[in-house]
């Protein structure tokens, strides 16, 4: 991503300076000792993911074959034929939805068990800090922040805490364009089964860790997107339009699609369709 020369001066000062530990902690160990625990149990859930991960993407995959053929393609029209493949992938997504609870559950309980004990006997008020740090981010999405502090925040707050099944659907099929079936098929098993315990044993764990918040950011040195060697306002619109097309649009095309899938966060926010 560019940015002018200013913005990223000032954008630095919002980071967080964070010292690099020397060595594995203590509580590194111990969480990646209940990992291990767990992992059986994640290896079963993934397997059992696989079929149902199959079907949804299956559905996906004709959907997009049968209907979506032009590229680029800017949205995705939500009209009969979109209802109806909807329909089809929420069968089997269903399974899948209830499934993420219920080993969400399964860690949380886990790690409560196995960690809360030894946290509150020694180290009480360590505990308390780190779960303080967290509370702000376990409410409604969007109340972290004042009212109106980042308008991101407002749409977060309208969506709630479930996205319906039609952005789901649209998510997929943009995320399966650009990676591909190959690599997609096993992320979303992958997904279900491993992350609830990367993110609530190793990085998210109160019990374990002193938690605080951090702030940094990615910002990049500026982009010559024109290849003239010199910085200047061309470069900021050539940027910005090359990252809306690449990351706004539903359908990319091929070289395109290259490109993206080879970075890290392959980055998908379509823009949504307005009513007539």
């Amino acid at each position: 991503m560019s940015t002018r020369p200013a913005d990223a001066a000032r954008k630095q000062s919002f980071s967080t300076d964070l010292p690099v530990p020397n060595g594995v902690s203590c509580s590194d160990v111990y969480a990646s000792f209940i990992s291990f625990l767990l992992a059986p149990l994640a290896v079963m859930v993934f397997l059992f993911c696989l079929p149902f991960t199959l079907l949804v993407l299956a559905v996906t995959q004709l959907f997009r074959c049968c209907c979506l053929r032009q590229r680029p393609k800017d949205r995705i029209d939500r009209g009969c034929i979109f209802q109806l493949f909807k329909c089809l992938v929420c069968l089997p997504a269903v399974p899948l939805t209830a499934l993420t609870v219920i080993w969400t559950l399964v860690v949380r309980t886990a790690r409560f068990v196995l960690c809360a004990p030894i946290a509150y006997t020694c180290y009480c008020s360590r505990t308390y800090r780190s779960i303080e740090a967290l509370r702000p981010y376990t409410g409604r999405p969007g109340s972290v922040r004042p009212e109106g502090a980042v308008p991101s925040d407002k749409f977060a707050a309208k969506h709630g805490y479930c996205w319906n099944y039609s952005d789901l659907f649209i998510a997929i099929t943009g995320a399966m364009d650009r990676q591909g079936c190959c690599e997609f098929i096993p992320s979303l098993a992958y997904n279900i089964a491993f992350i609830p315990i990367l993110k609530f044993v190793i990085i998210c764990n109160p019990y374990l860790f002193d938690l605080q918040p951090v702030f940094t950011n990615q910002w990049s040195e500026p982009i010559d997107a024109d290849g003239n060697m010199i910085i200047d306002s061309k470069d900021w619109k050539i940027s910005q339009r090359n990252l809306q097309a690449s990351v706004c649009r539903a359908l990319l095309r091929k070289p395109n699609r290259k490109r993206i899938d080879e970075v890290d966060f392959a980055g998908f926010h379509q823009v949504r369709q307005r009513r007539q």
